[in-house]
């Protein structure tokens, strides 16, 4: 199954796969369809109603008949008569089921799919004192799947469509789906940024137009934290309605991130370069220091960014040996492009200020591994607001001197190759 599936309205052919999955699982595990648990109760019940019947002895067992009568009413109106019996027994069977969800080949697709369907269907058609329980199991055999990288476009469908199109996935569920959601992106075969990213924004559709009494805000902070990554240019309008909510709806802690969520998604390299006050205290020595704090993954995108500027911002490099210059080497291969925007924009205005020689050896390669990220940046990075400022950024360096036109006019055109390759790889 697509990821792209989740913004498609319901089809037949996915109707007709649900009843072929039904109809799969009615056959090989009874007890986890509903209307074939209550067909077998029905059927052993009036069997051995008969059987009291036909029975010599004059007083039948009281209770047992009626017991037999309570399970064969419920059979009847398809909610079988539960006793803790029966609850183990459905249990079982799906302990017994649930071990194919880790196996390839049919059955295991089969299975996944089952899982998925408990998760989107409010737990049916397990027997409703189940249903919750059954959605609890899904999910967590999902998040392992997604640990260990098995089986992702399946179970992604999944998960994505849990989360984005489904009313009725309590909170607990949701933040564990959120979970399985990061291992997902995380792995080799992660959907694409376009489909996590319309995920994530109807997740928070899905959330917010919740009446008020049923919002949890944790959920809607939670997809928020996840929306930083996988921007969308859909979703500033949706940010920028939520933020100006009146307070009198509530939603203060929703509002509030939204409002830090937009901010990060509309950072710029220069923009925190201008904002970000310069440290006019701190030595050659701490600033270098400073930069090692670059690869703590405790720090944010914009907190990473704003070290780079208090390490170089009204304090240019000199010399060849400025200690600096293998730090910023390092951040400008960091895979958060703010964090390397701003390293490449550090590196561009040590090139303006023309205080070191673009002959010299170290210069010369921090310059040329700027020109590198800044053309990888603007030919393959999703953020079109981080693709814009990696051109300005290589037009910048490019009109420093004629050596570094030469080197980025080389990195142009190897982008330009790189993007016409992908592009005829696409169609």
């Amino acid at each position: 199954m697509s990821t792209s599936a989740i913004t498609e309205p319901r089809n037949e052919s996915q109707k007709g796969q649900e009843i072929a999955l039904r109809s799969w699982i009615a056959t090989n595990y009874p007890s986890l369809d509903v209307e074939s648990l209550s067909h077998d109760i029905f059927n052993k019940a009036t069997q051995r109603l008969d059987e009291l019947a036909l029975s010599n002895d004059v007083s039948p067992d009281q209770a047992e008949s009626e017991a037999l009568e309570t399970a064969l009413q419920g059979a009847v109106a398809l909610h079988p008569f539960v006793d803790a019996q029966l609850i183990e027994a459905v249990k079982a069977q799906f302990d017994a089921m649930a071990k194919a969800a880790v196996q390839p080949g049919f059955e295991g697709d089969m299975v996944r799919d089952y899982l998925g369907l408990l998760l989107t269907a409010d737990g049916y058609p397990l027997v409703s004192e189940l249903r919750f329980w059954g959605q609890q199991r899904s999910s967590d055999i999902f998040l392992e799947l997604a640990r260990d990288g098995q089986f992702i476009p399946q179970i992604s469908y999944h998960v994505f469509t849990a989360l984005a199109r489904t009313l009725t996935v309590k909170p607990l569920l949701r933040h564990k789906l959120l979970v399985a959601f990061d291992f997902i992106t995380a792995s080799n075969n992660c959907p694409s940024h376009q489909s996590c990213a319309a995920t994530l924004k109807d997740a928070l559709l899905l959330e917010i137009g919740r009446l008020p009494a049923d919002i949890d805000e944790t959920v809607a902070v939670a997809i928020l934290d996840r929306i930083i990554s996988f921007r969308d240019p859909e979703i500033f309008p949706i940010l920028e309605a939520l933020i100006s909510t009146n307070e009198l709806n509530g939603l203060r802690a929703t509002r509030k991130h939204a409002r830090f969520v937009l901010d990060c998604l509309n950072a710029s390299a220069q923009k925190i370069w201008e904002e970000t006050a310069p440290d006019l205290i701190s030595g050659l020595g701490d600033r270098s220091r400073m930069l090692e704090k670059v690869d703590a993954s405790t720090l944010t995108e914009e907190e990473k960014a704003q070290i780079i500027v208090h390490a170089f911002k009204d304090r240019e490099m000199e010399i060849e040996s400025d200690p600096r210059i293998g730090q910023l080497n390092k951040a400008l291969q960091s895979n958060a492009s703010l964090v390397s925007l701003t390293a490449s924009l550090a590196a561009v205005v040590q090139a303006e200020q023309r205080l070191l020689s673009e002959e010299g050896p170290a210069f010369a390669e921090l310059l040329q591994n700027a020109g590198a990220r800044l053309a990888t940046i603007a030919v393959e990075n999703e953020n079109p607001l981080a693709r814009n400022e990696a051109i300005m950024l290589l037009a910048r360096l490019e009109k420093v001197s004629p050596r570094l036109e030469k080197m980025v006019a080389e990195k142009k055109e190897q982008a330009s190759l790189i993007f016409v390759s992908r592009q005829q790889s696409q169609s």
